[in-house]
């Protein structure tokens, strides 16, 4: 990479937030608010036109100078017929319906049509040869666009039709997939790349800038994964030296729980930062809005957990008001986010003079705190132990000096002067 780069990879460090969550079994399933892994879905066992993988659509890129694989699946015995630029290659459906075939190498270019022809035909537009590059791996990984330093000016550029992303939607599963979940090829532009890769996004900036040649970049990456979860069971297995770590992992448990959505339902009140030994509210609902005492407000993203909500519930904690409740089923590859924001424009505020924060809580499940802080390395995580939420209320108290880093390597302190949410 290219010192000019580098230099756009480094994150932002003024953002701080928390979160808070619920956990169950020991790390077998970890459920907080905001939770995430990965996984795929398996094509139906039965065809009528022909099926392609989600990877496969509109919009993208195949690997120039490289023989050129499509795949999928349609009636067994069907003769399927795959066409491209003058290219063309046919094949009879196995038993199981199961169909692929390979076209020519070809050279840069676009924007073609890929026919797939059986007893019907598809027809993918704006296809384009090219530089195919997957971006894996974790959170480095994973850390979004706008999030990263001078995001939101480069969001607002990132006009690149000639560069297309792929994000690999994430949900747990213990064998082999023959597909993705639902997930489309989309073109580069201030919307789509917002969310994507800050990684991903700029080396595939970097490679159109040097090669001048359609990108497509997969994002396929999970944070807090650790490398044996990617490698097929199979090959640890074969291997003296990592086959112990198949005996030592909880199959049992990771069996039970494996895209079970699991019910919970949490309600929290009285948000309260503490200095000097005084407790200063900050959110507790009670006039029916979800402002904060600091002029911001708390807002929740449920897209990535639909079987979830966030409300306003009466009566509050003391018989009065409202309190905030989270409720619903979760299993490892949804992503909630209930959000408060200390100022109505979104800046930081100066928590330094604060010494913690206390919130009360009750109902089914756990909570734990996050206090995330973005630097030039990861999206820093500081989490508290898990505190078991139960049928009444109770308070719980979080020391800013007390938090560290979760990780590896050396453990920063937290720096609470420019924090700007509190997620949740």
């Amino acid at each position: 990479m290219t010192s000019d780069l580098l230099r756009r990879l480094k994150l932002n460090p003024g953002n701080i937030s928390c979160s808070l969550g619920r956990s169950l079994g020991q790390d077998a399933l970890r459920l907080f608010v905001s939770v995430s892994i990965l996984t795929c879905a398996s094509l139906p066992a039965s065809w009528a036109d022909p099926i392609l993988p989600h990877l496969l659509g509109d919009h993208m890129v195949l690997q120039r100078g490289r023989e050129i694989n499509i795949w999928g699946s349609a009636d067994a015995g069907e003769n399927i017929t795959v066409t491209l630029v003058g290219n063309a290659s046919s094949v009879r459906t196995d038993s199981a319906g199961h169909w692929s075939v390979h076209l020519p190498p070809m050279p840069a270019g676009g924007h073609f049509t890929l026919a797939i022809q059986g007893k019907k035909t598809i027809e993918l537009k704006d296809v384009m040869i090219g530089e195919v590059w997957l971006a894996s791996g974790q959170s480095n990984m994973a850390f979004a666009l706008n999030a990263s330093l001078g995001g939101a000016e480069e969001v607002a550029q990132a006009d690149y039709p000639q560069i297309r992303l792929f994000t690999v939607p994430k949900k747990i599963a213990l064998q082999r997939q023959e597909n993705t979940l639902p997930a489309a090829w989309q073109i580069c532009s201030p919307e789509t790349a917002k969310d994507f890769s800050a990684v991903g996004y700029y080396f595939a900036w970097d490679l159109y800038k040097n090669l001048g040649v359609p990108i497509g970049v997969i994002q396929s990456a999970w944070p807090g994964t650790t490398i044996e979860e990617w490698i097929d069971p199979e090959v640890l297995r074969q291997d003296a030296q990592l086959k112990p770590i198949l005996e030592d992992s909880p199959k049992s448990e990771a069996g039970a729980v494996a895209g079970a959505r699991i019910p919970f339902e949490l309600e929290f009140d009285d948000f309260e930062l503490i200095r000097d030994g005084q407790s200063l509210p900050f959110s507790n609902f009670d006039d029916g809005s979800t402002h904060t005492a600091t002029g911001g407000y708390w807002t929740y993203g449920w897209q990535g957990a639909p079987d979830t909500t966030f409300e306003l519930v009466a009566p509050g904690r003391g018989g009065k008001g409202f309190a905030a409740r989270i409720s619903g089923a979760l299993d490892e590859s949804d992503d909630s986010r209930v959000t408060a924001r200390f100022k109505l424009d979104g800046s930081p505020m100066d928590l330094s003079s604060y010494s913690g924060l206390r919130f009360w809580v009750r109902g089914k499940g756990q909570v734990r705190l996050r206090m995330l802080q973005p630097t030039v390395t990861d999206w820093d995580d500081y989490p508290t132990s898990l505190f078991d939420a139960g049928d009444n209320w109770q308070p719980i108290t979080i020391w800013f000096r007390d938090l560290r880093q979760e990780g590896w390597g050396r453990q920063p302190e937290i720096h609470p002067e420019r924090a700007d949410r509190i997620l949740s």
